[in-house]
This record gives structure tokens, C-alpha cells and sequence, in this order.
């Protein structure tokens, strides 16, 4: 759970600037923090703290925050002293006490169900001593005792994020004046107990300004302990008296994946508040998460990920993993199973291992499942890897018809975006010390100069980008117009992010004039007509006259290809036509939120269901490929060229032994099909006479036949030859 925390301080309500006030109430709540803290110096005298007070409640309801749960504070010099300069804390606070004794009980706050710890700190003295602070042996004794207790009676305490609120600074401030009357007189006693404890972050106010500080104390247990800390500037007071940059308040969040993070609020004068980007020390946050990020119990040196988009809209990817090793050498890894790779649309090749950036004996096991855009593997190594002995291994794959060329395949492939927008990501699910991702164009994707390729981190849960990864991630990502290539490299990702490079598919290139443009409607009536006359079709009945006539023709072209196989080839008396299936797929646009198919409106296997349910996908399977490419294919299972590999099963059919889809143009737009013909054998004996027909001369008196035969026929059929 994502846990944001606001934190205003030194808001002096008698010298409050009230339209800044209206603007803050404003800004706050926008930011959704699940708790508000308070710094200090709510007014500029105690004795008006009962008319500033509402103010503050009023803003954790605009928050919907209970205050009595998610308000935490400390006192400022200016709410126990005079001025802020003089009194008695133990009676001139006690004021406030009075109004805030339910937040003065304790200084420990614990939330467990948030992994957080407050530690709230008194630093005023107790006698007057102007505006600097002291923690003082007596306070930090208080302290010390109840951290330890809350401490013993949960253990677990140590692992979650500790804050610690303070008011007075306590590290200088550069270039911001002398600090003799303000400072934090024994900051070192209090740093070094926040150092053994291994405290996380120091949130203070007092001096009017913002600063942000990283604090590194080396050890001589070879471990560091780092420090944040945070100033917040005055929140509303009125006047000069605030930071340069105006008035401030900062917002911290803490994520489940150990990203912690700063972002600065500000409200020069006359604007409202706004945040300052560039701020802040992501290195440090980013190493914060990686360490965190160890629990999975192992992790990688690097993973690089090459990307290839071909003209036909194919994606290759190349995985390499380098130097996997267990986070802790007792733990014993002999398999991983990496995320399932997974598409919107098209299909995925077979996983397969590149042996020569693997290491030996890492083996390669699929999982069978019927999702054909999901596949499931697991690597099995042949002993666990450590540190000292890390294993590699490479997975390669297509992602086929995955991509589109142009807006209108876009619009087809997804019909439910608004924007033209595609997109690949990687979730990086455990610790990696470099991930860098290279994405080649194809030249026929050209992009519009104002919508290049772009970068962003999106959170896996919402499915939406991450503002801050993404802003402070930009410097990671370069795309070249020059080598259409969009690069990214990032050091330690944070763990339990999408990382994705997304692009704009550009408007379709005009199609050549077509000298008859009734030919579009002569297309779209052809298909019409058909995919009407198989909506008719009753399962386990007799078929429609006009299907009948279809099957006729089919059967017919069926036998031409029996007897050109047999003449040409020798094979006298060795085609059988029974086992032989040849079928008709037209182009059909879908309804409503439907996506478009081609869709069987002929078959020579009439009476098996199986083959009328049975739709692809423009650019799928062997049909859809020669619609998309206008091109014949060719499907061999012994072809190993995993983009060869487009089959798409008839559902519980076994696969064919060879297939062929040819594409049956318009003769007066060539662009313009009229459908796809199927042939092809589900016989291994058939599938050997079958293969014979690939070569450009048997090609050639198919698409002959195809051409000026069969669809003529089909034409007539559909009643649309004047």
C-alpha cells in the first residue's frame, strides 16, 4: 500500500497571508497524504494557539484525514515561548498542551498496518534561550526508553520506515546566514542516537526554509546509515519571511516496492502551488529500493533486451539475462519462472534458448497452455548460481503480426483506444543492477517530428504511469531519428514497475487511384453477400442452395489441384482427394465492439462444425498473413523459421501437414482482396505430395486457376457479376 505523508510546518497564524491559505487547502488535498504533519510554530505567541487551531483541523478534513489518528505534530520555540524568544516551556507551553494533549501523549507513533514509525522529538529548551533548540540529555533519555520498549514488545519495528519530527534544524544551512540564535544546539548527540537506531528521515521546519539533505555516515561495520533530511518552509505566513523559491510544503511517499521519495510543493508570490522538479537525491532512493528489493531471493547483473519490428509488423526479441545469483548463498535455486510473456493481439512463436549466450546445462521447459498470446516456460539450471559462480541465459522470440504499419491496422487491431498509441514493456520483478532496451523501426513506421516514441514507468496494479519514476527517468531514454532506434538504460530499476516505450502509429499512405472506385463496393457487397448466406447455415442441416454452390466450386478447384499434382509430378493415383480440405474466408468488419475477422464462407468439409466456427484475425494464422501481406503462404511444420511458424489450430483439430493461403485480388485494384483461399492436408503422406506445389511455376497456375476460374464462379454466386 502506498503511504503519502504532507508536511507543512511554521504556519504563524496571526501573520497569515489568507489568499495563500485558500490556495494551500486547495493544493494539499489534491495530493490525497494519508497522514498530515506538523513541524511547528502554528502561531506567533501561545496564547493564540485556541483561535489557529481550527485552521489546522479544518485542513486534515479537507484531506479527510482524522486528525485524532493521522495528524502528528511537534511544538515550535514560537508555541511554548513568548515571541519565540522567552518563557518557561514547562508554562508558557502549556498552552498548547492543553489544545493538543491527545498528540502529546507519547513520542512514538506506531502504524503497523502502513510499516511506519513517527518519533516525535521535543527540541525546545526549557528555559528561554531566543530561538535555538536543544533535545537535552532528559528528553532524549524519554525518548530512548519508549522507542526500546515499543521496540521489544515488536521487534519487527527496525524494518519499517522510521520518521523522526523535529522542529529546529539539525544540520546547517548553506548560504543562508549565521544560525548562532537558532540552531540546534546538541544535534550531534541526536543524529548519532537517529544513526545507532537506524532512523530514515528527519522532517523539521524553523528556519522558514525548504532544504533537502542527504546525510552519509560511514560506519566501521562496512554498512553506512543514511539520513534524510527535510525542511519545510513557512507554509502561509504572510510577508518576505519565507523561502526565496515561496511559500512550501513537501510530500513523502512511501511505496511497497521500498521506493521512498520527496516532492517539493511551492507558491511564488501571486501563483498557486506548483511542484519544483530537479529536486531531491534518486540515486540514493533508487539504491533504498534496490536493497529492499532482495527479499525475492535472487538477482541479476544486468538484463538486456534488443527488440526488431520488421516491415510486417513482427517483433524479435532477444532476452539476455547475465549474472543470476542467489541474494543469499544457503538458498538453493535450481529453476526460475519468469512472468508469462503475453500480447494484446497477434501471437507468440515457441520461447526457444540462444545456446551460445547461455550457459551449459540450462534447460528450456514450455508449458502447455491454449492461450496462443500467452506462453509459459520454466528454466531449470543445473545447480543453484551464487555470486562467485553466476549463470546466463538468452531467451529469443517473435512476436508475430504483434505491431501495426499504419492507422488503419491499428484502428482494426484495437478498436476500443482512442489514441493510436502501441507499446512494449518489461516488469522488473527482482533486483537488477543495469537494464538497457533497444527498439529498431522498421523504416516504413515513420513517425510525425512531434510525436516521437516516448518513455514512461507505469504501476502494474493501476495500470498507470508512475509521475515521478517517469519524470526522473527521462535521462535513461534517447531516440535517434537517424537509426529509428529508441534506446533505454537505467541503473538499479526499482523492482515492481512496467517499464514501456510507447509510439504513435502514423496516418496510412494513400493507396494508389483506383481507376474504378465501385471496385471498394464490389468487394464489400461480395463479402456481404457471402458472410450473409453463412449466417443462414443451420448446424447439423442440409446447407443453404448458395453455400452448396460455393462447396461445388470449391470441390472443383479441389480436383484441378488433385490432377495437377498427379500429371506434374508422377504421383498417379497417390493424391486422395478425401483428404484434402479447401475453404474460403472473406473479410468481416464486425459489429459494435466486435473486431474484425475472416470469417469461413465455403468449406469442403460441410458438416464439421469445426471449421465454420473457426475465424483469424487479420495478420494471423496463414490466412491472415496473406490477407495483411497480399502475398501467398506457404505453412510447413518443418520449417524452423519461428516466422513460418503463423499456424493457428482449428480447435480440437490437429495441425496441417502443409497449408497454403492464397490471397484473391480485385483485378481492377490489386490492394483490394476479395478473400483468402485455403488448401492443405491434414495428412502426413498427403502433406509430402502437397509441398510440391512450392515453386513459382506451380504458384503461378494456382493463382491462374484461383483467378480466373474460382472467383468468377464465387462472383456469380453472390449475385454481384453485372
Amino acid at each position: 500500500m502506498t503511504v503519502k505523508i504532507a508536511h507543512i510546518s511554521d504556519v504563524h497564524w496571526e501573520s497569515r497571508d489568507d489568499n495563500v491559505s485558500d490556495l494551500l487547502l486547495q493544493a494539499v488535498p489534491l495530493q490525497r497524504p494519508d497522514f498530515l504533519v506538523f513541524t511547528g510554530d502554528l502561531v506567533n505567541n501561545p496564547w493564540n494557539i485556541a483561535k489557529a487551531k481550527p485552521w489546522l483541523l479544518h485542513l486534515c478534513d479537507k484531506c479527510n484525514l482524522n486528525p485524532h489518528e493521522r495528524l502528528l505534530l511537534v511544538r515550535g520555540n514560537h508555541d511554548v515561548l513568548a515571541f519565540g524568544n522567552f518563557g518557561f516551556r514547562p508554562i508558557t507551553g502549556h498552552v498548547f498542551r492543553l489544545h493538543f494533549d491527545h498528540w502529546m501523549r507519547s513520542k512514538v507513533f506506531v502504524f503497523p498496518e502502513h510499516q511506519l514509525v513517527f518519533l516525535c522529538i521535543e527540541s525546545n529548551p526549557l528555559l528561554f534561550s531566543f530561538a535555538r533548540g536543544k533535545v537535552g540529555s532528559w528528553e532524549l533519555g524519554k525518548v530512548r526508553r519508549e522507542w526500546r520498549s515499543k521496540l521489544e514488545s515488536n521487534p519487527d519495528l527496525k524494518n519499517f520506515t522510521k520518521v523522526v519530527l523535529l522542529h529546529h534544524h539539525p544540520l546547517p544551512m548553506a548560504f543562508e546566514g549565521g544560525d548562532f540564535f537558532l540552531l540546534l544546539k546538541d544535534a550531534q548527540r541526536l543524529i548519532q542516537f537517529l544513526a545507532e537506531q537506524n532512523f530514515h528521515l528527519v522532517l523539521h521546519g524553523h528556519k522558514h526554509r525548504a532544504p533537502y539533505s542527504l546525510l552519509n555516515l560511514g560506519t566501521c561495520g562496512g554498512s553506512d546509515r543514511v539520513i534524510e533530511v527535510l525542511g519545510a518552509g513557512s507554509t502561509i505566513k504572510g510577508g518576505a519571511d519565507h523561502d526565496p523559491r515561496g511559500h512550501n510544503f513537501n510530500l513523502l511517499t512511501i511505496e511497497n516496492s521500498g521506493l521512498r521519495f520527496i516532492r517539493q510543493f511551492f507558491a511564488a508570490p501571486g501563483e498557486g502551488f506548483a511542484e519544483l522538479p530537479g529536486l531531491g537525491f534518486p540515486h540514493h532512493t533508487f539504491e533504498h529500493a534496490y536493497r529492499r528489493a532482495f527479499v525475492s531471493g535472487h538477482k541479476y547483473q544486468s538484463i538486456r533486451w534488443v527488440m526488431d519490428i520488421d516491415i510486417e509488423g513482427d517483433r524479435f526479441n532477444q532476452l539476455s539475462y547475465s549474472g543470476l545469483s542467489t541474494v543469499d548463498p544457503s538458498v538453493q535455486l535450481l529453476y526460475i519462472d519468469p512472468p508469462p510473456y503475453k500480447l494484446d493481439t497477434g501471437h507468440l512463436s515457441p520461447v526457444r534458448l540462444n545456446l551460445d549466450k547461455t550457459s551449459p546445462d540450462v534447460v528450456l521447459k514450455p508449458f502447455v497452455t491454449q492461450e496462443r498470446r500467452c506462453q509459459k516456460i520454466r528454466l531449470r539450471f543445473p545447480k543453484s548460481p551464487t555470486p562467485r559462480e553466476p549463470l546466463d541465459f538468452t531467451l529469443e522470440s517473435y512476436d508475430l503480426n504483434a505491431s501495426s504499419m499504419n492507422r488503419s491496422e491499428f484502428e482494426r487491431k484495437f478498436p476500443h483506444r482512442p489514441i493510436s498509441r502501441e507499446w512494449d514493456q518489461k516488469l522488473i520483478r527482482v533486483p537488477v543492477e543495469n537494464f538497457s532496451w533497444t527498439i529498431r523501426f522498421p523504416d516504413q513506421l515513420v513517425f510525425d517530428s512531434t510525436r516521437l516514441p516516448k518513455f514512461e514507468v507505469v504501476d502494474e496494479a493501476t495500470d498507470i504511469a508512475h509521475e515521478w519514476l517517469t519524470r526522473v527517468l527521462q535521462p535513461c531514454f534517447h531516440y535517434s531519428a537517424a537509426l529509428h532506434t529508441a534506446t533505454l538504460s537505467i541503473y538499479k530499476p526499482p523492482v515492481g514497475y512496467l517499464y514501456r516505450i510507447y509510439w504513435y502509429i502514423p496516418e496510412q499512405k494513400a493507396l494508389a487511384a483506383i481507376s474504378d472506385p465501385t471496385q471498394i463496393v464490389t468487394v464489400q457487397r461480395f463479402s456481404e453477400a457471402l458472410l450473409k448466406h453463412a449466417a443462414s447455415r443451420q448446424p447439423n442441416a442440409a446447407l443453404p442452395q448458395n453455400l452448396q454452390a460455393v462447396n461445388q466450386r470449391l470441390l472443383a478447384f479441389r480436383d484441378k489441384v488433385q490432377h495437377y499434382i498427379e500429371t506434374q509430378y508422377n504421383a498417379a493415383g497417390l493424391v486422395d482427394p478425401a483428404k484434402l480440405d479447401v475453404s474460403f474466408m472473406v473479410y468481416d468488419p464486425g459489429a459494435g465492439d466486435a473486431p474484425p475477422l475472416l470469417r469461413i464462407v465455403g468449406t469442403t468439409v460441410p458438416n464439421d462444425e469445426r471449421f465454420w466456427t473457426f475465424t483469424v484475425e487479420v495478420g494471423d494464422g496463414n490466412a491472415g498473413r496473406a490477407y495483411k501481406t497480399n502475398a501467398v503462404r506457404c505453412y510447413d511444420p518443418r520449417d524452423d523459421d519461428p516466422k513460418e511458424q503463423t499456424y493457428i489450430f482449428i480447435p480440437n483439430q490437429r495441425q496441417h501437414e502443409c497449408l497454403y493461403s492464397l490471397p484473391l485480388k480485385n483485378p481492377h485494384a490489386m490492394d483490394l482482396l476479395f478473400g483468402v483461399l485455403n488448401f492443405g492436408t491434414f495428412s502426413a503422406q498427403q502433406g509430402l505430395l502437397l509441398r510440391h506445389l512450392n515453386n513459382d511455376e506451380s504458384m503461378v497456375w494456382l493463382l491462374q486457376l484461383a483467378h480466373h476460374e474460382l472467383l468468377p464462379q464465387l462472383q456469380e454466386i453472390a449475385k454481384l457479376v453485372k
